[in-house]
């Protein structure tokens, strides 16, 4: 489809007219991201209001010209009732919000309140919510980026009572949702990264091998090592060299454990290791591991709103009477 055609145009455009070049390193996928981004679009109440004006007016148009076809007509009622479902699920989406079942996406600027909600809390972002487990539905698409601008519009307390804030708050809050499409995010990595052009062309470049790794060979790794790994290093290629060991089985256990706020290493699938989580099931686990002093800090924070009553992860650098000094990942985990 259109849709499709033009994100090929835009690899073509970044390999230079080539079969390979930048575009395959910055949007290696195309046609599978590009239909879901159409389908997002296709089940809102933008597609809706799209069926019932754009698409009604050519139908209308075609019936006084006697131009009509069975697939124009087809075609209408198609979009039609993709945009009738779509609203549906809004709804469903927003009463799901409503109980505090679904959790969106997490704009938290502070890092130290995101790991404790992640690691602590086990609230993953864009998620079923379940006792003290939280399912990630990101997989689940065009279902997923639903559920996920649904708890965003519920999060923030955006005004629902009328059609055209329906279509505008959506198409707001869906505008994250798109991105996160690996053509898209590909993209506005790129392109949006504050590092510079040529510090994203190199490292669009370096990180292509780990494109080339088999899932397989991640998932057996995972098996292997329960332990999350972290991956960030002290320059662009030692981090592309750690993001390869992630994925090596037993290569695992070479990079440094991330670490909770009180120093424990935190579990891949919130210690659900299983081969069921790892293998089959499309949706990542996580689990909450408080304690009585986490569960006081966040009683605390929750009624004063001080973000200073968290532990603070280790910082990658620091000053010391005018000096700087740079910790290793391994410093930083101890």
């Amino acid at each position: 489809n259109i849709v499709t055609k033009s994100a090929d145009m835009i690899r073509r455009g970044l390999n230079l007219g080539h079969d390979f070049g930048l575009g395959s390193i910055i949007v290696p996928f195309t046609k599978t991201p590009s239909n879901l981004a159409k389908a997002i679009v296709e089940f809102s109440p933008v597609g809706f209001a799209k069926g019932l004006t754009v698409d009604a007016y050519k139908t209308a148009k075609a019936i006084h010209n006697g131009t009509i076809t069975p697939q124009q007509q087809r075609k209408f009622v198609d979009n039609v009732a993709k945009g009738i479902t779509g609203v549906m699920m809004y709804v469903a989406g927003l009463a799901l919000a409503g109980a505090g079942l679904t959790v969106g996406s997490d704009d938290e600027k502070d890092k130290d309140i995101r790991n404790f909600k992640r690691n602590i809390l086990g609230i993953s972002q864009n998620a079923i919510r379940i006792g003290d487990r939280t399912f990630q539905f990101d997989w689940a698409q065009p279902i997923g980026s639903i559920l996920t601008i649904t708890a965003d519009i519920k999060k923030n307390n955006i005004d629902m009572s009328n059609a055209a804030d329906i279509i505008t708050n959506a198409l707001a809050a869906g505008g994250n949702t798109l991105f996160e499409q690996s053509m898209l995010r590909g993209l506005s990595d790129f392109f949006g990264s504050y590092d510079g052009f040529v510090t994203s062309l190199v490292r669009s470049v370096i990180e292509f091998p780990t494109q080339l790794q088999p899932t397989l060979l991640k998932q057996v790794a995972e098996v292997v090592d329960p332990v999350a790994r972290t991956t960030a290093g002290a320059g662009l290629f030692d981090t592309a060299g750690r993001k390869m060991l992630a994925r090596a089985p037993q290569a695992t256990k070479r990079l440094e454990p991330v670490v909770d706020v009180l120093g424990r290493d935190v579990l891949r699938y919130g210690g659900k290791n299983s081969l069921f989580n790892i293998f089959l099931n499309p949706a990542n686990v996580n689990v909450a591991n408080p304690t009585e002093e986490t569960k006081e800090i966040w009683r605390l924070y929750e009624q004063t709103g001080d973000k200073d009553v968290f532990p603070k992860a280790a910082p990658s650098s620091f000053s010391y009477k005018g000096t700087s000094y740079k910790l290793t990942p391994k410093e930083q985990s101890l």
